[in-house]
C-alpha cells in the first residue's frame, strides 16, 4: 500500500512542481511513522512485536522511490525479490527474536 502511494505521490509531485523525490519519500515516511510515536514511547515492550510494520512501511517507501526513480525493469525485480523475501523470512526472524 504505502509502495503504491509513494509512486503515486511522486508522479504525481513530478506533474505538479519541481518537489525533489526524496523529499516527498521523506514526508511519507514521517507520515507513517508519526502516529506511533507516542504509543511506542509509552509502552516499548509491548510495541516491540509490531516493530516491522513501520520499518516496512519505510522500506516499501525506499523501493517505490528508487523503482520511480530508475523506471528499469531489474529495479522493479529487484524490488519484487526484497518485498518477498521481507514477508517470507523477516517476519519470522522477528518473531524469533522477540520469543527468546
Amino acid at each position: 500500500m504505502f509502495f503504491a502511494f509513494t509512486y503515486y505521490m511522486l508522479d504525481r509531485e513530478e506533474k505538479g512542481n519541481a518537489t525533489s523525490s526524496a523529499a516527498v519519500a521523506l514526508t511519507v515516511c514521517i507520515g507513517a511513522i508519526l502516529p506511533e510515536v507516542p504509543v511506542r514511547l509509552m509502552d516499548f515492550r509491548e510495541t516491540l512485536p509490531s516493530m516491522p510494520i513501520p520499518v516496512g512501511e519505510c522500506i516499501a517507501v525506499v523501493l517505490a522511490r528508487c523503482c520511480y526513480t530508475e523506471k528499469r525493469p531489474v529495479v522493479y525485480a529487484l524490488t519484487i525479490v526484497v518485498m518477498l523475501l521481507l514477508c517470507i523470512f523477516g517476519v519470522n526472524a522477528w518473531e524469533a527474536f522477540c520469543n527468546r
